[in-house]
Formats: structure tokens, C-alpha cells, sequence
């Protein structure tokens, strides 16, 4: 059976197979930074995750395709049509679904197993009205361990809700037990301030 990093590589190198077939000109070098930014954040979720994953905000599907081979079973919940049109067609693996949920309107447990052992949310509670309601009904699902990243001090005309500060962020998950905390330059991370993007790891608190 292969080690996780021997298991990673393997998802990577299919990943870029499918990703020169979608846009070969992401694959040029030198790779485009911002898909490259994205790849190294998935890979960072991977020490994180496993049995049933919920991937929030799924996009065109990398950050799925690379869980599915860690996961038993990916969910991936997007609410872009062409996005998920793009994630079927491209990034399909057999044990990833993709369904398309508005996340500011609907109830996760209507769509979604009683019990989630992992969840991945990069960037999407920005672009929620009520983020809070999100995370609340991930709570009530999660029986594992959540990876979330915001960008701090970040408007744009897609973004809901502008998170000022770490703390801002960090207030959404008060019934959870925080883990770890990062800040994402780049490729790295670093638990040290820096960067605009802050990742940071939970589980749900039994108290």
C-alpha cells in the first residue's frame, strides 16, 4: 500500500495529466503562481483528512480530485454551474461527487450524511452572507477534523463578508476546539504573520 507521500505524487502527477489536457498553458514554466498557490493548499489539508470529506466551495475540482485518493468518499459542494461543469467532465474520480448547493440558502443535513469525518473550506466563507450559519451546521456534522483558510483584509465584489482580522476569523469557530493556527506565503506556511491567507484547524468541541 502506498505511503502518503508516495499516494500524493501520484494524485499530483495525474492531477497536471488532467490539468495540460483542460489549459495546457497552466502547465508552462514557469507554473502559474496562483495554481500553484492552490496545489500546495491541498496538499497541505492532506495530513487532515480522510474517511467521508466535505469539500466546501469546491470549484473546478483540483483540491477534490487530489482528497479522493486519501478519502473514502469526497462530496464536493459548489454552486457555480460552469464550475462543476468543468470538475465533472475533468476532475471525476469514483468515489467524488460533485452537487451543487447555494450555501447561503440551504440546510447542509438535508444533502449531506448524518456524520462528516473530515471537511476542506479555502476561501469560501468570504463569500458567504452568513458564514456563521455555515460553520454552525458543519458543527453539527463533523466528527473529524476541519481545515478552513480565509484571506484576511481581502474585498472584492464576489466577497460577502471581509474578515479584518485573525480574530474576526477565529470568532466564527468559538464551539470548536482550535488546533492550529497558519499563514500561507505563497508555497509555504508558516505559523508565524505573514501573508494574507490564514488557514487554521479544528475539531468539534465536546463540551
Amino acid at each position: 500500500m502506498e505511503d502518503k507521500t508516495q499516494c500524493h505524487d501520484n494524485a499530483v502527477d495525474q492531477l497536471f495529466e488532467r490539468i495540460n489536457v483542460l489549459n495546457p498553458a497552466w502547465t508552462t514554466n514557469p507554473l502559474d503562481k496562483v495554481v500553484a498557490t492552490h496545489i500546495f493548499r491541498y496538499a497541505f489539508a492532506i495530513p487532515y483528512i480522510g474517511g467521508v470529506c466535505l469539500d466546501l466551495g469546491c470549484g473546478i475540482g483540483l483540491g477534490s480530485f487530489i482528497y479522493s485518493f486519501f478519502c473514502e468518499q469526497v462530496i464536493s459542494l459548489d454552486y457555480s454551474d460552469e464550475a462543476l461543469l468543468v470538475a465533472r467532465e475533468n476532475f471525476a474520480r469514483p468515489n467524488v461527487e460533485y452537487l451543487k448547493m447555494d450555501l447561503n440558502n440551504e440546510k447542509l443535513s438535508k444533502r449531506l450524511p448524518e456524520k462528516l469525518d473530515s471537511v476542506v473550506g479555502y476561501e469560501i466563507l468570504e463569500h458567504l452572507e452568513d458564514p456563521s450559519n455555515c460553520v454552525d451546521q458543519i458543527g453539527n456534522l463533523l466528527e473529524g477534523i476541519g481545515v478552513f483558510s480565509v484571506p484576511i483584509n481581502s474585498s472584492t465584489e464576489f466577497h460577502k463578508t471581509v474578515f479584518q482580522s485573525k480574530d474576526e476569523f477565529t470568532q466564527l469557530f468559538q464551539d470548536f476546539q482550535l488546533l492550529e493556527f497558519f499563514y500561507q506565503v505563497g508555497i509555504r506556511f508558516s505559523t508565524q504573520r505573514g501573508g494574507n491567507v490564514f488557514i487554521l484547524t479544528c475539531s468539534k468541541s465536546n463540551d
